[in-house]
């Protein structure tokens, strides 16, 4: 499993989709959260998961974000699915970049900003 450090505490999903918190000196769980959009990427161990402003963004296979409350993992939004129609969406890396208040999803041939409402 890859992790992202953020304030004391690493962030991380697992090969079967859960994302994880966990303190950063003990290792003692602080929250976890699933999705099952998210485990046909986590299979290869990497992590695309974005920590930013108290926020853990995370990428779904069906094209939309998932973005949980860093210190609890409660589920504070998902978009709606985005299908990507390029022949590569399904097998590219998922990313996602944070700039500002604007989320942004990157897939096979595709960007797309996310502005969240507060």
């Amino acid at each position: 499993m890859e992790y992202v450090e953020s304030g004391g505490t690493y962030y991380g999903m697992a090969p079967d989709g859960t994302v994880t918190a966990a303190d950063d000196v003990t290792g003692e769980p602080r929250w976890t959260a699933e999705s099952w959009y998210l485990k046909e990427w986590t299979r290869s161990g990497k992590s695309p998961l974005r920590v930013a402003d108290g926020r853990v963004h995370v990428p779904g296979t069906d094209g939309s974000v998932h973005c949980f409350a860093a210190d609890s993992g409660d589920l504070l939004w998902q978009s709606a699915a985005r299908q990507d129609d390029s022949a590569n969406a399904r097998r590219d890396w998922p990313g996602i970049a944070i700039h500002g208040d604007l989320v942004y999803l990157l897939t096979g041939d595709t960007v797309v900003a996310l502005r969240p409402r507060a």
